[in-house]
């Protein structure tokens, strides 16, 4: 038996679409939890509607104090009463016979202690995984968490685990926050050497809302930052010392280009040793960051992206002698507000920056600057279509910090 567990926060406008996703499974032999974190709309008289029908599988639905979903899921996994934990989030659904091909994928490694669990992939589409097919041959490749990507296995994937591990690997929580990232449980389990079986199988549609924590990011992180700190403890421990400092002072750049020192480091909960040592990395970085802008001639910018890199820049603007006259993004247009602290956290500065679509006329500036994550080769061919001078931000910062 598998549980479906989901963890909700006023997504009644959506979830049922999931719930018929169930309805329609090849296979019933699943139980659906449902912990609702503190929802203030429909979602609790969807749910008890819902368990009095005839679904043909169990629902068990509990509601809560709004907590995050890391606390739900070990919440979720407390009431589990099936082999396999199967997270599938509120704005997502299921193929038809994900259920069942979840169930032959899992018996075939339920005995072996080894591996914890089992994985399908998550597509946009039926045809169209996020992240792609893998680049292995087989139907299946094992690995762990933290191997999969030399196998091509690239963005999120449909993870099935034991629930036992689970019950070994709780969330830690921290008191006052309510998000922490996920992979400071699937990296822990990976370390300590339980392999995934992945199969290149799309059994789990999603779209990643403007209201998910997809595309929070950073800005989750910042109001949680002993969750956040926590992970990158952990980060260390995978990838070196070196590594995390990088990661953590792209987390002290992203805060502290909206907060006077005094607010970041309060913000951050860190040392007083700490924000000192971040802060002469920050200066020193605004400083070089001023040079290359001097010495091309950039002094009028647009940029392309509006996620926490694109924030924290127009926030960092003023320190760098830049002047930015709009931004370019696909999911805002109109006006977009950034609020940044001077000096003292009472002190308050607004910047108001034009935001255009991808489709608009462009102003002339002297350049633009993709604030992406990633290298988008795409991206960047569109905008030297209108651009003489095209920047990757990644390019003048890489020395510095690693998003």
């Amino acid at each position: 038996m598998i549980t479906v567990f989901t963890s909700t926060y006023n997504r009644g406008y959506i979830i049922e679409n999931l719930y018929q996703s169930l309805k329609r499974q090849t296979s019933k032999d699943f139980e659906w939890i449902v912990i609702d974190d503190g929802s203030t709309d429909n979602t609790e008289s969807l749910l008890f509607k819902w368990k009095n029908e005839e679904a043909n599988f169990p629902i068990k639905y509990k509601k809560i104090k709004n907590g995050g979903k890391h606390k739900a899921i070990n919440i979720g996994v407390s009431l589990s009463s099936a082999d396999a934990f199967f997270i599938v989030d509120s704005d997502d659904f299921l193929v038809e016979n994900a259920i069942e091909e979840a169930q032959t994928w899992f018996q075939a490694i339920c005995e072996k202690p080894q591996y914890a669990g089992v994985s399908g992939l998550r597509g946009y589409t039926k045809d169209n995984p996020i992240g792609g097919w893998g680049t292995f041959s087989n139907a299946y490749i094992d690995a762990t968490n933290l191997e999969r990507k030399t196998y091509g296995l690239l963005g999120d994937k449909a993870e099935i685990y034991k629930t036992e591990i689970l019950k070994k690997y709780p969330f830690p929580e921290f008191k006052g926050e309510n998000f922490l990232t996920e992979a400071i449980v699937w990296d822990r389990i990976a370390i300590d050497g339980f392999k995934i079986r992945w199969y290149q199988k799309i059994i789990y549609i999603c779209d990643y809302l403007e209201d998910g924590l997809t595309h929070s990011g950073y800005a989750k992180s910042i109001k949680n930052p002993k969750g956040y700190l926590a992970y990158l403890n952990l980060i260390s421990q995978i990838y070196g010392k070196e590594y995390a400092d990088k990661k953590k002072f792209g987390f002290y750049f992203v805060s502290r280009s909206a907060n006077s020192f005094n607010a970041c480091m309060d913000k951050m909960q860190i040392s007083l040793e700490c924000s000192q040592i971040l802060e002469a990395t920050y200066q020193q970085m605004i400083l070089e960051m001023k040079k290359y802008f001097a010495e091309h001639n950039i002094k009028n910018i647009a940029i392309y992206g509006l996620g926490n890199v694109g924030n924290a820049f127009i926030a960092a603007s003023d320190n760098l002698n830049l002047n930015i006259k709009y931004a370019i993004d696909r999911r805002e247009t109109g006006y977009h507000v950034a609020y940044c602290e001077n000096i003292t956290p009472k002190s308050l500065n607004v910047i108001k920056v034009p935001v255009y679509s991808p489709k608009s006329k462009f102003p002339p500036v002297d350049a633009v600057i993709i604030t992406l994550k990633d290298y988008n080769e795409k991206i960047k061919i569109f905008l030297q279509k209108y651009f003489d001078v095209v920047v990757y931000w990644k390019d003048i910062s890489l020395k510095y910090w690693i998003d």
